[in-house]
């Protein structure tokens, strides 16, 4: 009797009904208020092949099903993706939150961590010295304005050349802001036609689309995506080989500073680095600040500090061009100040509100930073709650900036481009929205903000001082992007005609 029961349970169609009735129990069964919902995936990728080119709207869509706090799988990473306001800000303020993805396709290739994958008293020590020394050597000081202004120049003498025929400007930009970069990291400008410097600017502008590598190597696991890099597919292996470029860049610089080292002339963040580390040495402290922290710190700062600020600016130009009414009153708030001889200053930006309304407005409209980057990813350090949602440890937050900025609920007609909003009632000041989420916020937030931002408005003032801008052959421009971690414009064929022989 007992052996004809098993037998009949072991039926294959007793097994599949009972597997079914099982099945349908779990999904109908109600879900805690307290417990994460999101959508199913596959073994071993999660839900990376359903995320469409462009994955900040994918997950709005899903918020629509799920609500704003929601789990997902993205390859062996489980994720909890925050699409609203309260939501992200709960989370990038909570100290839980703090810690960083431990999988990360830089571990597939190096055996330290750059300065975004830090958390702990490390990241914090870290991150202080950073901001202190951005301040010391960087952002509000006279020198780096002037290294701002000299790639500005050098950058206006290249549009000169083309005698009014449109350019297009995206690597033109890349290699200015790089420079930038060097002068404060290394004290140092590379010629264009110099091929370290060609080197670089492929790893920052590769000919070759990395969204689906970067995006897939931030989502798998390191042994995973070493295979992928050694079968030569989906661009792995010429991501692995950028990172490689860098870190020999890297490495280069860090012994050229070391052998030459002097303490009482200090021009860059290396030798401030170096300085900070022997200092801690002759206390005995070598825990914290040490040459794989510099060595990351130095990769990061090549990783994080060029594209987004170049993407930004791009979408400037490329809006100042757009909207061309808002370009000649831009113009016009730059001659009442400026005038035509005067060089802009940072420090006179507070005269120019419309000018840093417009730069607020194409961050919030364009969104280009739709998803908090892949170096920016949060994980959970312990369990914690956001929304009434339970968390658990070793989470990945997925904060969708782009639902925030195009939320109706804390913006008016999200989707006008509209300056205005950032300025106030009397017409005299700006006005700033914590809303607004471009460098992510909190303790997690861009330590580079400052110099970008001082970068693009620099950039801006002194090219409509010079120039009007608009497309290679007079008509709107094409607002088409391309996606990946940040969006940049498809076109930035521009043409820029002298300003010269206008009456001012």
């Amino acid at each position: 009797m007992l052996n004809e029961f098993v037998e009949y349970l072991s039926h294959p169609i007793v097994i599949i009904f009972v597997i079914l009735i099982l099945s349908l129990i779990y999904v109908l069964k109600p879900i805690p208020d307290s417990q994460l919902r999101g959508p199913l995936g596959l073994p071993l990728i999660g839900y990376v092949p359903f995320i469409t080119k462009k994955p900040h709207e994918k997950f709005v869509a899903l918020s629509k099903k799920y609500g704003n706090v929601f789990s997902v799988k993205l390859g062996v990473n489980k994720s909890v993706v925050l699409a609203d306001w309260a939501s992200i800000k709960e989370a990038l303020s909570k100290e839980e939150c703090l810690g960083r993805p431990q999988q990360i396709f830089f571990n597939a290739f190096f055996p330290v961590k750059n300065f975004a994958m830090l958390e702990g008293s490390v990241w914090k020590e870290q991150r202080r010295f950073m901001l202190k020394t951005l301040r010391d050597l960087g952002f509000g000081k006279v020198a780096m304005e002037d290294h701002i202004r000299d790639e500005i120049l050098d950058l206006c003498d290249k549009i000169e050349k083309q005698n009014g025929e449109p350019k297009e400007l995206t690597k033109l930009l890349g290699g200015s802001i790089m420079n930038i970069l060097l002068a404060f990291i290394a004290g140092k400008r590379l010629n264009r036609n110099d091929k370290e410097f060609k080197r670089l600017m492929e790893t920052n502008f590769p000919e070759r689309n990395m969204t689906i590598a970067t995006i897939g190597a931030t989502t798998l696991s390191t042994s995973i995506t070493k295979f992928l890099a050694n079968c030569h597919v989906l661009g792995f292996n010429e991501l692995k080989q950028l990172l490689y470029t860098l870190k020999g860049f890297a490495e280069k610089q860090i012994a050229e500073h070391k052998e030459n080292f002097d303490e009482a002339n200090i021009t860059d963040f290396i030798d401030a680095y170096i300085l900070e580390m022997k200092a801690r040495q002759k206390i005995g402290d070598v825990s914290i600040f040490k040459d794989e922290c510099l060595f990351g710190i130095t990769i990061g700062f090549f990783g994080a500090g060029i594209t987004t600020t170049v993407d930004l600016l791009s979408w400037t130009l490329l809006l100042c061009c757009y909207f061309d009414d808002c370009q000649k009153r831009i113009q016009l708030e730059i001659d009442n100040v400026f005038g035509s001889e005067r060089l802009p200053s940072y420090s006179d930006r507070t005269q120019l509100v419309f000018t840093q309304a417009f730069i607020l407005e194409v961050q919030r409209w364009t969104s280009f930073v739709p998803i908090n980057l892949p170096r920016s990813f949060s994980r959970t350090l312990k369990d914690t709650y956001i929304q009434g949602k339970f968390i658990p440890k070793d989470m990945q937050i997925l904060a969708i900036f782009y639902a925030v900025n195009k939320d109706p609920t804390l913006w008016q007609n999200p989707d006008e481009f509209n300056p205005e909003r950032f300025i106030s009632e009397d017409g005299k000041r700006i006005v700033h929205h914590e809303a607004l989420l471009t460098f992510s916020l909190g303790k997690r937030s861009c330590p580079g903000e400052s110099m970008a931002n001082a970068e693009v408005f620099l950039f801006t003032t002194y090219l409509l001082q010079r120039y009007n801008i608009c497309s290679s052959d007079g008509s709107k421009p094409s607002l088409e992007c391309n996606f990946g971690p940040s969006t940049q414009p498809k076109y930035l064929n521009l043409r820029f005609t002298a300003r010269k022989d206008e009456k001012r």
